[in-house]
C-alpha cells in the first residue's frame, strides 16, 4: 500500500450528509442540491447553478465569473463555502441542439456542473460510493434544505443508462422543486446511483396555472434522474476524469520517477525528514498520511510528484529553506507533463486576485501573456 492515499468513497456515513445545498445569490435561499464528487469538488445539475446565479434555467453558455455559496453538512456541524464552476456540461435537447425549451422538452441531455469549493485541502468531506443505476432499485432523495423530514422514497421503473424514471410511494414526501442535483441513494448497496434532474408536475390550466382537479388518469409522483453511468461518461468527456481517479499513479517506466527519487533522496536523506515533508505535502492535497511512525520512500514521493498536478510546486513550498533541493526539483520536474508552475495555495490566491479585477481585465490575460513571452525568453531561468 502506498504511503500517500486518497480518502476513498464512504459507505458507512449517514447518507443525508452527502447532500450539499446550493444557495441563490440574491436571497440565499436554496436553489437546489448537489453531492461531493471528490475532495473539494461538488457535482450538481447545470440548471441548479443557473438558478443560483439568477440566469435562465436552461442557459447553455458558461456561467460568468463569480461564486456560488454552498452548505456542507458535517457529522456535528454545518459549513459554508464559496465555490466556482470548473466543468460545465450545459443542458441540450435530445436532438443535440440548445437551448432546452422549458415547456416543450420533457427530457434532455447534459445538465451537469462541477464546482470547486474554496476550502483548505486538509478539510476532508465525505464522498459516497457510486454504482450504476438499474431498474428495480429502491432509492431515497432529499430536498436541498437537507431537512430530516424531506426524504422521498422512490423506485426505478425504467433506466436506459441515459435517463432513469422513478416513481414515488403513495405516502410520504414526493420529489419536487429544489430536489434537483441531489443524490439518489441506493440503501441496499449504500451507494449513490445518480442525481435528481426533473419532476413531472400534474397538468395545469393554461389560463390560470392552477392544477386541474385530481384524476386517476394523471401521472403522479413521477420524476427522472441522471444515472451515474451517464454522469461519469459525460464528465469524463468534459475533461473531469481526474475527479474519478484522484491520485493518478505514474507509469512504472516513467524515467522522471527515478530522477525525482534521486532528488528526494539527496534533499530528505532521513526517514524523519521524509515523514515531516510527506505530511505537509499530504495536507496540501487532502491525502491521508499514516501516523504509525512510517516514512514515505523516495520512490513514493516521486510517484506522487509525477502523478499529481501542482505537487512539485507544493513540495518546493515545503522545502523553500533548502534552495539546492528546490533548484533540483524544478530542474527535473519541468519535464513532467503534470508539472504546473503554481502550488495549490498560490493558484487559489491568484484566483482571489483575479476575481477582484473588472471582468474585462482577466479576459485579456491570454493577449498579455503572448505579448510578454518574447520579452521573457532572453531572461535567465
Amino acid at each position: 500500500m502506498d504511503w500517500f492515499t486518497a480518502p476513498g468513497p464512504s459507505d458507512s456515513a449517514d447518507p443525508q450528509r452527502f447532500v450539499v445545498s446550493l444557495l441563490r445569490a440574491d436571497d440565499r435561499k436554496t436553489a437546489g442540491a448537489g453531492l461531493m464528487l471528490a475532495a473539494g469538488h461538488l457535482l450538481t445539475c447545470a440548471h441548479v447553478v443557473n438558478d443560483a446565479l439568477g440566469r435562465d434555467m436552461f442557459a447553455a453558455g458558461p456561467p460568468p465569473r463569480g461564486t456560488v455559496m454552498v452548505v456542507v453538512q458535517g457529522a456535528t456541524s454545518t459549513r459554508r463555502y464559496a465555490s466556482r464552476v470548473t466543468h460545465w456540461v450545459p443542458p441540450r435537447r435530445l436532438d443535440g441542439l440548445s437551448p432546452v425549451r422549458e415547456e416543450a422538452d420533457q427530457e434532455w441531455l447534459g445538465d451537469l456542473a462541477v464546482l470547486q469549493l474554496e476550502m483548505p485541502r486538509s478539510e476532508r468531506v465525505v464522498v459516497p460510493k457510486r454504482r450504476p443505476m438499474a431498474e428495480g432499485q429502491s432509492l431515497r432523495a432529499w430536498h436541498a434544505t437537507n431537512l430530516r423530514s424531506s426524504f422521498a422514497d422512490v423506485r426505478v421503473k425504467t433506466c436506459d443508462d441515459v435517463i432513469g424514471y422513478v416513481d414515488g410511494e403513495p405516502m410520504g414526501m414526493p420529489i419536487g422543486p429544489a430536489y434537483s442535483g441531489g443524490p439518489v441513494w441506493w440503501g441496499a448497496e449504500r451507494a449513490v446511483v445518480g442525481i435528481v434532474a426533473a419532476h413531472i408536475m400534474p397538468p395545469a390550466d393554461p389560463a390560470t396555472g392552477r392544477p386541474y382537479a385530481y384524476s386517476t388518469q394523471h401521472i403522479a409522483r413521477r420524476s427522472w434522474c441522471i444515472p451515474w453511468q451517464r454522469v461519469e461518461d459525460e464528465l469524463r468527456a468534459a475533461g473531469a476524469g481526474e475527479l474519478f481517479d484522484p491520485v493518478r499513479p505514474a507509469p512504472e517506466d516513467d524515467p522522471l520517477v527515478e530522477a525525482l527519487a534521486e532528488v528526494i533522496e539527496r534533499a530528505l536523506p532521513s526517514p524523519e525528514l521524509r515523514t515531516d515533508a510527506g505530511r505537509a505535502l499530504a495536507e496540501r492535497f487532502g491525502l491521508y498520511a499514516p501516523r504509525d511512525g512510517s516514512a514515505p520512500t523516495p520512490g513514493e514521493f516521486a510517484r506522487l510528484l509525477v502523478g499529481e498536478e501542482r505537487a512539485i510546486a507544493a513540495l518546493t513550498e515545503v522545502l523553500r529553506q533548502d534552495r539546492g533541493a528546490v533548484k533540483g526539483l524544478l530542474a527535473v520536474g519541468q519535464f513532467s507533463p503534470t508539472y504546473r508552475l503554481l502550488s495549490p495555495r498560490e493558484h487559489r490566491k491568484l484566483h482571489t486576485l483575479l476575481d477582484a479585477l473588472p471582468e474585462q481585465v482577466p479576459a485579456r490575460l491570454p493577449e498579455m501573456v503572448r505579448a510578454a513571452l518574447p520579452l521573457a525568453a532572453p531572461l535567465p531561468v
